[in-house]
């Protein structure tokens, strides 16, 4: 209680600016459930809107725009009663998907397809708020916008050289969303803007160098990208420019390799 009580003494200068880099009706749920001065204070602001789900442009004149959505990276505690002897006793790693509202997906972190949990376990009385469940990270999903139809990003809407990869997101002192497409081309768009930014590839050893990144993340405020050749660039949201970090490996027989970037969350 005495700690509730020194959370439930911020001033409301302070809780405004907590409640204004709220993105998600997660992060909503999560302020709210702090203490009763916070939920009473999120009641009372005027119409505190997510940022998520989000509208982006689309990449071609002729597709659809884009809805940007996070999904969440828990550790859940299934255990009905932890103890401090047996702390990974029926702990899952799991992702969390809003599919609507006030509806939630069960996904595999690895392979993104839908979990069940075991027996004797309902997900439906499980509380992300609780004891011993964490938000450990995020990811984000593109959706296609229209005709009120739910489902992930359709590829077969576009031809290979427009298809969606992979999107990461930077949120900061601006929001910023890459987008990895096609044969291995990048496009960024930031907060505000009407269309993407194609990203030049640049020059390598004197030549145009054809875009084939095969991977891209977001990592402590930076996006970067590698391609087949082992390449590894950071890319500019500022100033859309893509700049080297480590040089190209020499090719083997003219043979390629995919890379891949991993991120590690910590926590």
């Amino acid at each position: 209680m005495e700690e509730e009580g020194r959370w439930a003494d911020l001033s409301n200068d302070i809780l405004a600016l907590i409640l204004n880099r709220l993105h998600t009706q997660s992060d909503l749920r999560r302020f709210r459930s702090i203490c009763k001065s916070w939920r009473s204070y999120a009641s009372s602001s005027p119409d505190p809107q997510p940022l998520f789900p989000l509208s982006l442009p689309s990449l071609h004149p002729n597709s659809r725009p884009f809805s940007l959505t996070p999904t969440l990276v828990y550790i859940l505690s299934l255990h009905p009663n932890p103890t401090p002897h047996n702390p990974c006793d029926n702990v899952w790693l799991v992702k969390v998907s809003e599919t609507g509202e006030n509806r939630w997906a069960l996904l595999n972190p690895l392979t993104k397809h839908k979990l069940s949990f075991p027996s004797g376990v309902s997900w439906n009385r499980t509380n992300l708020l609780g004891f011993g469940n964490c938000e450990v990270g995020r990811s984000y999903k593109l959706q296609l916008v229209g005709d009120g139809v739910e489902g992930t990003f359709n590829f077969e809407e576009f031809s290979p050289s427009i298809a969606l990869r992979k999107v990461a997101v930077k949120i900061g002192d601006e929001f910023v969303v890459l987008v990895l497409y096609g044969y291995g081309e990048i496009a960024l768009w930031k907060l505000g803007d009407k269309n993407w930014k194609i990203i030049e590839a640049g020059k390598h050893n004197g030549s145009d160098n054809r875009q084939d990144f095969d991977d891209v993340i977001c990592f402590n405020g930076k996006f970067y990208a590698v391609d087949r050749r082992g390449r590894l660039a950071v890319i500019d949201p500022t100033s859309f420019e893509l700049h080297e970090v480590i040089p190209a490996m020499e090719d083997c027989n003219g043979q390629y390799t995919w890379w891949n970037l991993i991120s590690v969350y910590t926590w």
